[in-house]
């Protein structure tokens, strides 16, 4: 989830509200030769295809606006029976940041591919944590798709033939409702889980199936101090290391995808400052920059008195989908659960 500088602080993420609103955007920076920490600007990101190129805005969870999100009017034929609808933030490609410098999430896993998985071509992925106003937001998001993209449900998987002469029986609303894939995952009390997001990492420089460049991320290791921070200097996908503090923008990859198991948006990561002087440690940090430590040792004192109740999260009680959504880290089970093993579906990163 979103942390706070040490020694700085952080404003407050507003309120969950059962009609959250939110907005996209996308990586782009200054000139690169005199300065590695770009602003982002209005501009395109990277030089791959798969129509995730041109003109887009980097915008935080906690400013997405529903009102600006629009789809497109007709499905795109994939390379391997697989669909896709364009999706935009205010007619530009979404990238999405869960923050912004100097707060950064972190992410309780390293990144790699799904547990358990030998395959060579095996896609990573990245989970980075979220606050709760945050997931509630998201979730207002998916449940905006779903509400807006549930007329393509027939063209997506092709009408059933008409029997016995009666009218075909199209797919209905909750059944395509339940072949949404989402890429969050709610608290889980339990199991001291915090809500959570999974983006895609591109960690292979070429293409197996085109024999292209890839797009990799660009990971960039830094040391966060108050609110500024040191040059940065390069790293790579091995510095997404379990527990590491990263502030990191994610772009949707082609658009809603569709696939024969289920349909939903896969986030490819662009960009991760990664703050190696705040790895190693998890959640989040009590603000001790309003208080003085005293050069006095703390008294053991005897226990004598009751426990404080227990903390509780939300129980993300807007979310349309069933409870079965609400499972622990996606990495624990596979982190990807959209039908594709692991892989990228054809034409996702060529």
């Amino acid at each position: 989830m979103p942390t706070t500088a040490p020694a700085a602080t952080a404003a407050a993420a507003p309120a969950p509200a059962s009609a959250a609103k939110r907005g996209w955007g996308a990586v782009a920076g200054g000139d690169r030769t005199k300065d590695l920490a770009p602003a982002p600007v209005r501009a395109g990101v990277g030089t791959g295809g798969g129509g995730d190129t041109g003109a887009s805005t980097v915008v935080t969870i906690d400013d997405l606006d529903l009102s600006k999100l629009s789809v497109g009017k007709d499905l795109q034929e994939g390379r391997n029976g697989d669909k896709f609808l364009e999706l935009l933030y205010d007619g530009k490609r979404m990238v999405v940041a869960p923050c912004k410098l100097p707060d950064y999430v972190r992410c309780p896993f390293a990144a790699g591919p799904p547990k358990g998985s030998a395959e060579p071509d095996a896609s990573y992925s990245i989970i980075v944590e979220l606050t709760v106003a945050q997931y509630d937001k998201w979730v207002a998001l998916e449940n905006w798709l779903i509400e807006h993209t549930k007329q393509f449900r027939d063209k997506a998987w092709g009408a059933p033939a008409a029997r016995g002469g009666k009218a075909p029986k199209g797919m209905s609303e909750d059944e395509y409702e339940n072949k949404f894939k989402s890429i969050v995952r709610a608290a889980n009390v339990e199991m001291g889980y915090k809500p959570n997001m999974r983006f895609f990492v591109e960690h292979k420089p070429i293409n197996s199936k085109t024999g292209k460049p890839n797009r990799l991320a660009r990971i960039l290791k830094t040391h966060l101090k108050g609110t500024g921070i040191t040059k940065p200097i390069a790293g790579t996908v091995g510095d997404l290391t379990d527990n590491c503090a990263v502030a990191p923008v994610a772009g949707l990859n082609r658009g809603i995808y569709f696939t024969s198991v289920g349909w939903g948006m896969k986030f490819r990561l662009e960009e991760a400052y990664v703050l190696t002087n705040l790895g190693g440690t998890t959640g989040p940090a009590v603000d001790t920059s309003g208080v003085t430590i005293l050069d006095e040792e703390t008294p053991d004192d005897a226990p004598g008195f009751g426990g404080a109740p227990a903390l509780t999260y939300s129980d993300a009680s807007n979310k349309r989908r069933g409870s079965e959504d609400v499972v622990p880290f996606p990495q624990l089970l596979g982190q990807f659960d959209d039908g594709t093993n692991g892989r990228l579906i054809d034409g996702d990163d060529d």
